[in-house]
């Protein structure tokens, strides 16, 4: 599995990793473009060391756990668990889609990917079609407090734990983290964006592996793991025993809701209807500013029906266009990845878009904070969803 994700990785730049839901097991882990480690083991020379420090594919970062991104509509099922599990949005209920979404008593409209709307939208079409209009309604009734405090326990905002050093834990904002940072109230538009993922809201693809396979053991949060066993110099094998990170009540009603629209998304009229095993894709624009725009595309899926070993997350940093990565069975069961490609060419100027620090200290590549406006809609740095 780990030779044929990284042979299909080419040259392209990204992440990937997948997971064993039942034990965090950690199948495949791919950070593209890598580099050969045998160039540290006597001290790598200057030059080499300028090359690839100084290279704009940035191959020294571990992506799956320091690549931090808005994840776009892949939050949109752990969201709609919310919704259900807080009686927010229990069938039938369903709103009719005009295409965007407006706050009491306010003329700015929040956006559906889809100008026409989508029409009638219940929620599980709503994780489907990704419907944006559908979910700008049920973070505001959730509340940003119920919404963050629900979908932590899938692992946003904190570390996964896996047994590699350096890993990022994202941000899952809050009106005391906002106040913190910047001195600034909390405003109602805030908790629109983040129902979409977006916002201040940041990940990792280690992340978005271990809530999917959350979601997929059915509220169990396994801790990722490379090392299964430590062989001693004398004895037998030592199996390291599984960790888990975290638990949360599902009703397994509400689950069975969540995963036949992620499987939907795959069917006709779904979002990634070309790929067909339960997922959700996003694709966001990390700086909107000028020829040095770059966008970043997630995708998240599980087997068939999300009994299967190996959820996947596959994600890079700057495509548009894919290919479909089908790895080998496993037991009864498929796992997929899909691998994205840079649209047309290569990015120009990757080095000049916000990087982890930018974007935790709330900064642009022209050193403009991104701030709130009279709308309440970010500002400067933005983020765009297509589904």
């Amino acid at each position: 599995m780990q030779e044929i994700a990284e042979t299909a990785f080419g040259t392209r730049r990204g992440a990937l990793v997948a997971m064993d839901p039942k034990t965090g097991e950690v199948l495949s882990y791919v950070s593209m473009p890598t580099f050969d480690p045998n160039l540290f083991v006597d001290g790598i020379d200057a030059d080499t060391w300028k090359t690839l420090n100084g290279s704009s594919d940035r191959p020294l970062i571990n992506r799956p756990i320091r690549g931090i991104y808005p994840p776009g509509s892949t939050f949109k099922p752990f969201v709609a668990m919310a919704g259900l599990e807080e009686g927010k949005r229990k069938p039938p209920f369903s709103i009719s889609d005009p295409g965007f979404y407006a706050l009491a008593g306010s003329a700015h409209r929040y956006r559906d990917w889809k100008p026409e709307g989508h029409g009638s939208v219940d929620i599980q079409k709503a994780i489907t079609v990704s419907c944006d209009t559908f979910f700008y309604g049920l973070a505001l009734d959730l509340g940003i407090d119920k919404l963050t405090g629900f979908v932590s326990h899938f692992g946003f905002g904190k570390k996964t734990g896996i047994d590699l050093e350096g890993e990022m834990g994202g941000l899952l904002p809050t009106p005391e983290w906002k106040y913190k940072r910047w001195k600034q109230k909390w405003f109602p538009g805030e908790t629109v964006i983040v129902g979409i993922g977006q916002g201040y809201t940041l990940v990792t693809s280690m992340q978005l592996a271990q809530a999917v396979s959350t979601l997929a053991n059915n509220g169990v949060a396994m801790r990722p793991h490379l090392v299964k066993t430590i062989q001693p110099y004398h004895g037998p094998a030592q199996p390291l025993p599984l960790i888990k990170m975290d638990e949360v009540a599902l009703n397994p009603d509400n689950v069975a809701i969540v995963r036949a629209g992620m499987v939907n998304v795959t069917q006709p009229g779904g979002t990634a209807a070309s790929v067909g095993a339960g997922n959700k894709t996003w694709h966001a624009y990390l700086s909107t500013q000028g020829p040095n725009a770059v966008n970043a595309r997630d995708r998240i899926g599980q087997g068939p029906w999300y009994n299967s070993r190996g959820a996947v997350v596959a994600k890079n940093l700057a495509d548009l266009h894919g290919d479909t990565l089908e790895f080998a069975r496993i037991g009864n069961n498929l796992t997929k990845a899909t691998v994205f490609t840079e649209k047309n060419e290569a990015i120009k100027g990757f080095g000049d878009t916000p990087n982890q620090h930018d974007i935790l200290t709330g900064s642009t590549p022209d050193g403009k904070a991104y701030t709130d406006n009279a709308d309440h809609t970010c500002k400067n740095w933005t983020s765009s969803s297509d589904g």
